[in-house]
């Protein structure tokens, strides 16, 4: 400290720190200004680096590298936390090479963002053989069906076109767990316990055919909104529940309940009706004959009465049939 009426070169000390102060900011300026890393294309920057025309900005986090300016390649280049270039703005090198926008990379490849209408031939990281134009899938490669899938309904393929071919095949739909499609076989290759089966024909005599009017329908639309649909009108067949009162091998169930008839093995019950009625009007001949042949003899204008014998039943019959009132009204034909 200086004492009052002592030079200021007295104090040695003090007056040479002051000196070296200055000396330490003159250089300090002298040093800025001359800048000896220039040279080397170092020019310093607020968080990161100016080198020769490539700016490169640090992470606080691990000062890892997360943004440069490439002045050669007229582009700024976004990095993740490995280093690799995912995004580029300016000239692009990889999805469109040349031409000025922004790319990504994305799953291993480089997309122009905003591009527009972008040329196949453009698009990098797709498949080798796939086209957009035709292309075709194993049915191996399906591994999900869509939400609506239990819900088809089928294709209008087949109701508005007919089939060419030497066989045909009505389609019938299994209840075997998975509800599949296939045609309805015969062959005894199919088949095992046969046994012959006997339709009592008055059964058949007892089925009504009637014309009704089928009920309305709740159907669901696209949009998922339902709608009534109007029933057929003047259908004709036959009742399911009167079938079954007579056939019960005809009638088919659904979720424990009645529900439609085997129309197509009614021709079948047809049979024993025909077989019985050919045994009656052989019989009525043989009748018939007999009195031709007595009336011949005698000279008779009458033949003698001929007793009547029944035609015996050549099977027993099989199916009791089940008398339970109906649970609906026949209206008679007007």
């Amino acid at each position: 400290m200086q004492q009052p009426g002592t030079p200021a070169s007295a104090v040695r000390g003090e007056d040479t720190l002051v000196r070296m102060v200055q000396d330490l900011q003159r250089e300090v300026r002298e040093l800025k200004a001359a800048n000896p890393f220039a040279p080397m294309g170092l020019f310093p920057k607020e968080g990161g680096l100016d080198v020769n025309g490539f700016i490169h900005s640090l992470r606080a986090s691990d000062g890892s590298l997360s943004l440069s300016m490439d002045s050669t390649a007229d582009a700024f280049i976004a990095y993740d936390a490995g280093g690799n270039a995912m995004a580029r703005i300016g000239k692009m090198a990889y999805a469109n090479p040349g031409v000025y926008g922004i790319e990504v990379n994305y799953n291993g490849g480089w997309l122009q963002v905003g591009g527009g209408n972008v040329d196949w031939g453009n698009i990098s990281n797709k498949p080798a053989s796939f086209t957009p134009s035709s292309h075709t899938h194993a049915g191996s490669q399906v591994t999900s069906q869509v939400s609506s899938a239990a819900q088809a309904d089928g294709s209008s393929y087949g109701f508005n076109n007919t089939v060419a071919g030497t066989t045909f095949y009505a389609l019938w739909v299994g209840n075997d767990g998975g509800y599949h499609f296939g045609r309805n076989t015969s062959s005894i290759r199919y088949k095992t316990n046969v046994r012959e089966h006997y339709t009592d024909p008055a059964n058949l005599m007892s089925l009504t055919p009637v014309i009704y009017d089928r009920l309305p329908e709740e159907v669901t639309l696209e949009d998922g909104t339902t709608s009534m649909t109007e029933g057929t009108l003047d259908e004709y067949g036959l009742i399911a529940e009167q079938v079954y009162q007579h056939f019960p091998e005809l009638v088919t169930w659904y979720e424990g309940k009645i529900d439609g008839i085997r129309y197509d093995l009614l021709s079948v019950a047809l049979l024993s009706v025909i077989q019985d009625q050919e045994k009656r009007l052989n019989a009525l001949e043989r009748m018939a004959e007999t009195a031709q042949a007595v009336q011949a003899q005698t000279g008779s204008k009458y033949a003698p009465p001929v007793r009547k014998t029944p035609v015996p039943n050549a099977v027993p019959r099989a199916i009791t049939p089940v008398e339970d009132p109906l649970p609906f009204e026949i209206q008679p034909q007007p």
